[in-house]
């Protein structure tokens, strides 16, 4: 997990409110408000490569933090999906829908490990092309 203070390195600490606040908010307006830092500031730190890399950071890590939260229940999600399926007594929308549930999520976590696999191998390739 990325340090704190690694993600807000050289921001200021009415900055780094600033960051939670645009997080937590919908709109900038509702940010400015939330973190008494004006509209106009707002904008204009958006537009500073720094603030912009902190606050791409600090949602990165949010979204990290939420997806591993969601891994957790997978494996208590899929035994339920399995269940339904299995389930002679279910209603037959409900078994297919589960299958499809778990056949389209199988198929989705391939797809990505394509792509991963992929782009490392254009990254390595451009790596070396860029070495030479």
């Amino acid at each position: 997990m990325t340090e704190k203070t690694e993600i807000f390195a050289g921001l200021t600490k009415e900055q780094i409110k600033a960051i939670v606040a645009l997080i937590n908010n919908r709109t900038i307006r509702e940010a400015s408000q939330e973190s008494g830092v004006s509209e106009a500031s707002l904008y204009r730190w958006l537009k500073q490569e720094d603030f912009r890399e902190s606050y791409r950071k600090a949602r990165s890590e949010l979204i990290g933090q939420a997806v591993t939260l969601l891994q957790k229940g997978c494996t208590e999600a899929y035994k339920t999906l399995e269940a339904i399926h299995k389930d002679k007594e279910s209603p037959a929308t409900a078994r297919v829908t589960a299958a499809r549930t778990v056949l389209e999520t199988a198929f989705k976590t391939y797809e990505q490990d394509e792509i991963i696999q992929r782009l490392e191998r254009l990254e390595r390739y451009l790596e070396k092309d860029l070495n030479k």
